[in-house]
């Protein structure tokens, strides 16, 4: 969900951040639909990634993803499979490359989407709350919901770029439950996070970030 990712070296960095909890981890998470949470199968969509995707800087780089017109349409199928079965109502994404990729799955599932955004914008009548965990940087992001975009009962899944502590995720968790709702898993296009927060979060991802090539 960050907008940059450290390149991984021999292993994945850890970010030693005392929380400070305001929310439940657990909050508006249904445990997982899916019976197999491993990495989803969906090679010509791995092939695709692996092309283009570049580091720079040191930092994760999806800008030639983006441009890639076969990525993009391979896209929306590669992350809403996993979760055809899983009775969603609506698709959540975080600002800001969560919102394309969001809507292409979306669009995949012939369903909504869920807009979560971050300090700064303009988003009339919404719901905010603060990270009770640190992301990837150390920080406790603050996140905003359209208090009308969520309905009680609705089955939500967080479509993303990347996940790596897993702090967004359980934020949009929180929002969502307090409005009556759930969020049935995570599916993003680079899985960074650990075996726990997989598990907790029902995270599939079309690679993990062990398949990327490293940084030179």
């Amino acid at each position: 969900m960050p907008p940059q990712h450290l390149a991984p070296t021999t292993s994945p960095s850890s970010h030693a951040v005392s929380p400070t909890a305001t929310v439940s981890h657990n909050a508006g998470w249904h445990r997982p639909i899916c019976d197999n949470r491993s990495v989803n199968e969906s090679l010509g969509t791995k092939e695709l990634l692996l092309r283009t995707f570049r580091w720079t800087r040191g930092h994760a780089d999806f800008a030639d993803s983006l441009r890639d017109p076969e990525l993009l349409v391979a896209v929306g199928p590669a992350l809403a499979r996993p979760f055809m079965a899983a009775d969603v109502t609506a698709v959540v994404a975080v600002e800001a490359r969560g919102f394309a990729l969001g809507a292409l799955v979306a669009r995949e599932l012939g369903v909504g989407l869920v807009l979560a955004r971050k300090p700064g914008a303009i988003h009339p009548d919404s719901h905010r709350l603060l990270a009770d965990t640190p992301d990837w940087r150390g920080r406790r992001v603050e996140l905003l919901i359209s208090r009308r975009a969520i309905r009680k009962g609705d089955r939500l899944l967080l479509a993303d770029d990347w996940i790596e502590t897993g702090s967004q995720a359980r934020t949009v968790a929180a929002l969502v439950a307090s409005h009556g709702a759930t969020v049935v898993g995570v599916s993003v296009l680079v899985d960074d996070t650990t075996d726990e927060v997989r598990e907790q979060l029902n995270v599939i991802g079309v690679l993990r970030s062990s398949e990327l090539p490293l940084d030179n």
